[in-house]
């Protein structure tokens, strides 16, 4: 069976992307908003972070421009100066309160430098096989010998029936680049498993079975995927047989940066009044980046957590960001973001997510930081037919972030975009932290209770900018204010 359709998140997800409305992203960690404090010489401690929340959530007039806001863990639970809590606040003003839930990139194994926010299944029984492919090509192992090497090294690892999927993944990855040209990858995995067919099939199963997600797993088994037999393997006849059954006996092997208990953190935020979710997924442009493993790895976890969230209530926002940094031109860009989202939506279907009940949180289509910029006509071009090309019209909507732009330059594509005629089956709307209120509304405040009604009086006048920018009306006339039109990039960018 597949996931039923919930009226209340597809209800949710459409109210977010209501024209005329945005998210303001407020999930920055205590790390992040403690640099921004310390920007404008304030202290890191909770009276203050707390100070800056009340600021923007009570500014006057400005909730009937947002339709959501994305909280931080401690911020969910807050409350305002005179007791009342935030989401009591939201919610009073008709904004649906939103909760981060990932917890950060890691590095993944294999890469050069390059992140994703879970860890590879079984990488610590496996570690050592691509040292060990390279040592065997040096020694002069090729075609069935090399095959023969490698298994030797899976029956020899602590667990090696449940090594074999992920050692199809492993030279599925990085056999292109390690071993080109000494056997056939189609071949091995044949070797391995006597059916290449069910490759993907069991990787998926482990997958889903190493991050206890065992509802999917077993409606996947249902649907008449292969999962492991309890057969313990032998270096001699078949390697790997598989017959239909039940995953609940699959060891769980993965180390994950926000899958582990996911499933229990989105009842305990949907108790607390949190009805969507943001989960952030990191890709760099670069020298032979992003590679396709990260971005496999990172469209898969974004799916898992995808699936999670909707049968624990809470509309997902999926972010796979592609960093600005770097000197690629907007083509890279939109090249990069085609494959990236191409990837993302294929992983959305294969884990059966309801796509009309989830949001995307795409970068802008741009060039590279450290090259010429160009006008928002052409940022605008570029992204919507990115869009057009990979994005289903099942979803409602389209939430960008920003990106390091300054609040006047993000302000100006998102009108852009809005502007420009063709086939939009989704709102194209806006989910800024810092272009709504790093520079301009910080400034304005200085931590200072005097200067609270000018911070809101500037805050406000973002959120009405950006409203006019999804209806495509905005006029420019809010980029006058102090630091409105200030670069917000910063390299290697963690919140």
């Amino acid at each position: 069976m597949f996931l039923k359709p919930s009226d209340e998140l597809i209800a949710n997800a459409t109210y977010i992307g209501t024209p005329g409305k945005g998210i303001l992203a407020a999930d920055e960690s205590t790390g992040t908003i403690g640099k921004r404090l310390s920007s404008i010489n304030v202290e890191n401690v909770e009276s203050n972070r707390r100070a800056l929340r009340e600021l923007l959530f009570c500014a006057p007039g400005a909730l009937q421009y947002l339709s959501g806001v994305i909280l931080y863990e401690e911020t969910l639970y807050q409350k305002t100066a005179s007791g009342k809590p935030f989401v009591d606040i939201l919610n009073d003003g008709g904004v649906l309160p939103g909760i981060k839930v990932d917890k950060g990139t890691v590095e993944l194994a294999g890469t050069n430098g390059e992140t994703t926010t879970q860890v590879a299944i079984l990488r610590r029984n496996l570690g050592p096989i691509l040292p060990m492919t390279k040592r065997a090509l040096m020694l002069g192992h090729q075609g069935l010998r090399l095959m023969d090497y490698l298994q030797g090294i899976v029956m020899s690892s602590p667990r090696p029936r449940v090594c074999f999927p992920y050692l199809a993944r492993v030279v599925r990855d990085y056999a292109v680049g390690i071993i080109e040209g000494t056997f056939s990858v189609v071949a091995f995995t044949e070797y391995i498993f006597n059916d290449p067919s069910r490759v993907s099939r069991i990787i998926r199963m482990y997958a889903l079975a190493s991050v206890g997600y065992m509802p999917l797993a077993r409606r996947a088994s249902e649907d008449g995927w292969y999962t492991p037999t309890s057969r313990p393997c032998t270096p001699h006849g078949p390697l790997f047989r598989c017959t239909p059954g039940t995953v609940e006996s699959v060891p769980a092997r993965a180390v994950s940066q926000g899958l582990d208990g996911l499933a229990q953190r989105c009842q305990k935020y949907y108790a607390a009044g949190a009805r969507f979710a943001k989960w952030r997924a990191v890709l760099k442009i670069g020298l032979n980046k992003p590679s396709q493993l990260a971005i496999n790895e990172n469209a898969n976890g974004l799916a898992r957590y995808a699936i999670i969230c909707q049968e624990n209530g809470l509309v997902p926002i999926v972010e796979p960001e592609i960093m600005v940094d770097g000197s690629h031109d907007i083509d890279r860009c939109a090249d990069v973001t085609e494959r990236v989202l191409a990837a993302c939506y294929k992983a959305l279907n294969d884990h059966h997510v309801l796509l009309e009940g989830t949001l995307l949180k795409p970068n802008m289509v741009t060039p590279g930081s450290d090259v010429n910029k160009v006008s928002p006509e052409v940022i605008a071009e570029y992204t919507v037919r990115t869009l057009q090309r990979t994005m289903p019209a099942a979803v409602p909507a389209v939430v960008f972030l920003s990106g390091g732009q300054s609040e006047e330059q993000a302000t100006l594509n998102l009108n852009a975009m809005n502007q420009l005629k063709g086939k939009k089956p989704w709102s194209l709307s806006f989910s800024f932290g810092r272009a709504l209120q790093q520079q301009s509304t910080l400034k304005a405040w200085s931590g200072k209770e005097e200067n609270m009604e000018k911070a809101r009086a500037v805050f406000l006048t973002r959120c009405k900018a950006n409203s006019k920018a999804t209806l495509g009306t905005y006029k420019g006339d809010a980029g006058k204010g102090e630091g409105a039109s200030e670069s917000l990039h910063v390299k290697d960018y963690n919140y």
